[in-house]
């Protein structure tokens, strides 16, 4: 078989793909969002290139912003949604705590459509926070990101991105479009730092800089040396209490905590993305971060939202 001819079979299969999972939103608008250990969050996803018509491309877009929603998160990429396709969807309202926007540099993010995403860091200033997922459900941890990053790619009408993102929405482009390279936050994070996204968990997450977190669960964090230990070791103390405790007075209220804004593709507790927002298979944490490779491996139709197997290129067997 040629490499022209495996490509278009692929393409097919890709679009019967997408329509099936369109079909089975009928009545929701919604679809299931796969979990850690469905194979097409660990493959690299297919570029897309016109393999639907634009209604097509329009009824996807829609279903994936009301999967979103529904979550909730900020941001959604469509192997979450078992498609092994570069799309991703963005949308973040940002945080009712001021503290949170100003420290997290958390502002407003529009909704928009990401496609063929690439991004690269455009210096070496960094920011460590915690995130979780809406494919890692119930566990959050701290990923130190690129504070800025130079988007390139494309949005669902083919209008090209160029642009410079700083601060949340930066981590916000980086966890999705790294989605399409097949890698998840937890490739990327402090795992010192897991926790799950009970009210411990939430204690730690609700913190604008997690300083608590580092001191009690240790690990490091740029300028925690600056801190005195007398300035933590009463909120440690105070988070390690038994439950049903007083909490200290001033203390953030767990339950208050918004999903959405503290979710990066909106895992509960999480002020991250589905943004992401080092060091894994698929990329540098520094360097370019491409979703341009067809290669996928499939699983079974018969799961809601699963993605089938994929034929891959000729010569490149399949991840």
């Amino acid at each position: 078989m040629t490499t022209g001819g495996a490509s278009r079979r692929r393409d097919v299969a890709l679009r019967d793909l997408v329509l099936r999972l369109l079909d089975s939103a009928h009545g929701t608008g919604t679809v299931p969002i796969v979990q850690a250990g469905h194979p097409v969050l660990r493959s690299k996803a297919l570029p897309y290139d016109g393999q639907l018509a634009d209604d097509e491309l329009e009824s996807l877009v829609h279903v994936m912003r009301a999967t979103m929603h529904a979550a909730p998160g900020v941001g959604l990429a469509a192997p979450q949604i078992g498609l092994p396709v570069a799309v991703a969807v963005l949308e973040d309202s940002g945080p009712p705590d001021g503290d949170v926007a100003q420290v997290r540099e958390r502002s407003p993010l529009e909704f928009r459509v990401l496609v063929n995403p690439r991004y690269v860091a455009v210096d070496d200033e960094r920011r460590a926070f915690y995130e979780g997922c809406l494919s890692v459900v119930g566990y959050q941890a701290v990923v130190a990101r690129p504070r800025r990053v130079h988007l390139v790619g494309s949005d669902e009408r083919g209008r090209p991105l160029d642009e410079v993102l700083t601060g949340w929405p930066a981590r916000i482009v980086q966890h999705e479009t790294d989605h399409l390279d097949g890698v998840l936050y937890l490739d990327r994070a402090e795992l010192r730092s897991l926790a799950a996204a009970d009210a411990l968990g939430l204690r730690w997450a609700s913190e604008p800089r997690p300083t608590t977190a580092a001191i009690a669960l240790g690990f490091e964090l740029e300028g925690l040396a600056d801190v005195r230990p007398d300035e933590l070791a009463g909120g440690v103390v105070e988070a390690l209490a038994p439950a049903g405790a007083e909490p200290p007075a001033g203390a953030p209220d767990a339950a208050a905590v918004e999903r959405p804004a503290d979710a990066f593709d909106g895992a509960p507790a999480a002020d991250a993305l589905d943004l992401a927002p080092a060091g894994v298979p698929g990329g540098d944490a520094e360097g370019d971060h491409r979703a341009d490779e067809p290669v996928h491996a499939g699983a079974s139709v018969d799961e809601p939202g699963a993605a089938p197997p994929v034929a891959a290129d000729e010569g490149r067997p399949a991840s």
